[in-house]
């Protein structure tokens, strides 16, 4: 699964940090999560699930929650439905 990331840095400087996966439900199933060292500007991270994830993600349609944390930064996260 591929995530988009927007770094803000000023150009040459780098983000640092981790993406999480994660389902949004009363009890949220950790889903992948990926260390991160992307440049300036606009990148993309990959991430892979495991075959628990994949099968858990069969259905037509789940509600994630992608979370990025930048240490001192800060962190962000925003939430999805993924189709199949």
């Amino acid at each position: 699964m591929k995530v988009k990331v927007n770094c803000t840095a000023p150009a040459g400087a780098r983000c640092a940090g981790t993406v999480r996966l994660r389902t949004r439900a009363k009890k949220p199933k950790f889903l992948a999560s990926k260390k991160m060292n992307v440049a300036a500007g606009k990148s993309t991270v990959t991430l892979k699930l495991s075959r628990k994830a994949r099968r858990h993600l069969r259905k037509k349609s789940t509600k994630v929650s992608v979370g990025i944390d930048l240490g001192s930064a800060g962190k962000t996260s925003k939430n999805l439905t993924l189709k199949r």
